[in-house]
């Protein structure tokens, strides 16, 4: 009858009258804003989430505080398991790149900057967890981790 339809936005839940012959323009718009906000969004709390470091003290207190570390890794299998046993589960994650200097555990030569972290949190009435999104928005070398909003699985 009013040759509109109503369009709403499930990021922000607003609501917005267009006319059929605008809806495919208006569409696109729509999703493009969308994009680049949830994109925004997601690369900030990324950047907030990572935290650089040089010792195991402060890898230690990074996964303790719910944080991805990023630290010089030799990529060796045994030194990983000693981390992971060290640290209460903590990780690799994903490699960023080639890097130079002393590996984070053991001292021998790093071969790569790592991200570690826990791939689950648990604190009694919610499980956090870290989802790693390959190629999802196309940055650091085309890995991306976030943090889920809270779920209660209960």
């Amino acid at each position: 009858e009013k040759n509109q339809v109503v369009l709403v936005r499930r990021d922000d839940s607003t609501k917005e009258f267009v006319k059929f012959g605008d809806l495919d323009k208006k569409i696109k718009e729509t999703l493009d804003d969308m994009h680049e906000k949830l994109y925004n969004k997601s690369k900030k709390f990324f950047e907030d989430c990572v935290v650089p470091v040089d010792n195991m003290e402060q890898f230690e207190k990074a996964i303790k505080d719910k944080k991805i570390a990023l630290a010089k890794f030799c990529c060796s299998s045994e030194c990983e398991d000693l981390i992971k046993d060290e640290s209460g589960g903590a990780t690799s994650r994903c490699i960023l790149k080639e890097s130079k200097g002393k590996c984070i555990h053991c001292d021998e030569e790093a071969k790569a900057l790592v991200y570690f972290s826990k791939s689950y949190w648990y604190d009694r009435n919610n499980i956090y967890f870290i989802k790693c999104v390959d190629s999802f928005l196309g940055f650091f070398s085309g890995n991306f981790f976030y943090f889920s909003e809270k779920q209660n699985l209960r």
